[in-house]
């Protein structure tokens, strides 16, 4: 099966974003870039997401909503703090979406493996909704 994997990926990754097989496996596109602001979080350990006014800053179980343009704090939500959220333990990444912000969740490095996407509302940090994908049995 990795022989298989191993042959199919340049023709995949070439459908996934566009490029002939042979520039999937060029040389890393090098780019340029600026800082323009620097803002400190304790809760920026584990992702970042942005919306038109804040920037949130995601560790395990914390998020923070900052103002955009001048980084001070806005909302905190705590998993530890509020009833019913004790099952969050491990939050990663994040993505705002129509109000929405979503995070990928998981049990790691408890095991079986089991994970989610969480999803708050944007405005409020009120946390909305939960979809959890199951549990991963080993091999």
């Amino acid at each position: 099966m990795k022989i298989l994997y191993l042959y199919w990926l340049p023709f995949l990754s070439s459908i996934w974003f566009g490029m002939a097989p042979d520039a999937v496996l060029a040389q890393p596109l090098q780019v340029q870039a600026t800082l323009l602001q620097q803002f400190n979080s304790d809760d920026a350990r584990q992702g970042i997401a942005v919306d038109n006014d804040h920037f949130f800053t995601i560790s395990n179980t914390r998020i923070s909503m900052h103002d955009k343009n001048s980084g001070e704090p806005i909302l905190k939500f705590n998993a530890d703090s509020k009833a019913g959220s004790s099952q969050l333990i491990h939050l990663d990444s994040g993505k705002v979406l129509d109000g929405l912000l979503y995070a990928a969740h998981s049990n790691y490095p408890r095991s079986p493996m089991q994970s989610s996407v969480e999803s708050w509302n944007a405005t409020t940090l009120e946390h909305v909704e939960s979809h959890p994908f199951g549990q991963l049995r080993a091999r």
